[in-house]
């Protein structure tokens, strides 16, 4: 995984300009990879040199928008968790700030983000489990179950069944009714 200086894990390759963002695309082309992750810390200069380098190398770029960029104009290919839809929070913001956020939504917003994605071609990889408390509201699943047949089977029967479970038992205090066709866009 690629990202700024310092790394938000530090497990990740810290790359700070462009050129060192080429570097490291060239060093996990050379492993065999046939994509580059990367992680919200990146610099916007940094970020385009690893997706430019990734497309001259026939890589796809995945991973977290970084914080520098919005995500329409990342150039990442596959974005994960929906990063981008909502703004990182920002000192003296908390991850409660940022929660509320996510609630306060509009469907409208929702799908300028489904709209853009589509017209540039990014994918999304939300991560179910670490989303399902945003897509749960009001004690039920707001996601359709019947999207669900859509999902590998190890998500459905694992990873989204024991989300579920944990979310029904400990459902967290923020949650409330979500509007009927809030999720339409993503379906």
């Amino acid at each position: 995984m690629l990202d700024g200086d310092p790394p938000f894990l530090p497990t990740s390759v810290a790359v700070r300009d462009a050129a060192q963002g080429r570097r490291a695309v060239a060093a996990v082309a050379s492993l065999g990879a046939d994509l580059v992750k990367v992680q919200h810390k990146l610099s916007a200069e940094a970020l385009a040199g690893i997706v430019d380098e990734a497309r001259e190398r026939g890589l796809g770029v995945v991973g977290h928008v970084p914080e520098a960029v919005t995500f329409a104009e990342s150039g990442i290919g596959d974005i994960q968790h929906l990063d981008g839809l909502v703004p990182y929070p920002r000192p003296p913001e908390t991850p409660l700030d940022y929660q509320r956020r996510w609630l306060a939504l509009t469907s409208d917003e929702i799908d300028a983000y489904a709209a853009a994605s589509a017209a540039r071609g990014i994918a999304h990889t939300p991560t179910l489990a670490a989303t399902a408390s945003l897509l749960h509201a009001g004690g039920r699943l707001c996601l359709d179950e019947s999207a669900l047949q859509w999902l590998p089977r190890y998500y459905r029967e694992g990873v989204w069944a024991r989300a579920v479970r944990y979310w029904a038992a400990s459902p967290p205090r923020l949650w409330r009714p979500w509007p009927p066709g809030r999720s339409a866009a993503f379906r």
